[in-house]
């Protein structure tokens, strides 16, 4: 899940998070939820503990600002696709 999260938008993502693998985003997010106190773990067997209170968090982008070709769709009531 957390690689087709990355390749959806991680082209939003500031510039140092936007060149990096998924396997190092992946290190820093989990690093700021044990930070954060929301991510425990792994115990002796390789388990990890997310906390049900993370799910409270989620991240939007604001809608980015409409082109020259979407502002004529608007106007004209179509698409020109």
């Amino acid at each position: 899940i957390f690689r087709q999260v990355c390749a959806e938008h991680q082209r939003r993502w500031g510039s140092e998070l936007a060149e990096a693998k998924p396997e190092i985003v992946l290190t820093r997010v989990c690093d700021a939820l044990r930070i954060a106190g929301l991510l425990r773990g792994p115990d002796a067997r390789g388990r990890v503990l997310l906390l049900p209170t993370a799910a409270r968090y989620r991240v939007a982008y604001a809608a980015s600002e409409p082109g020259p070709v979407e502002l004529l769709e608007e106007q004209a009531g179509f698409e020109l696709a």
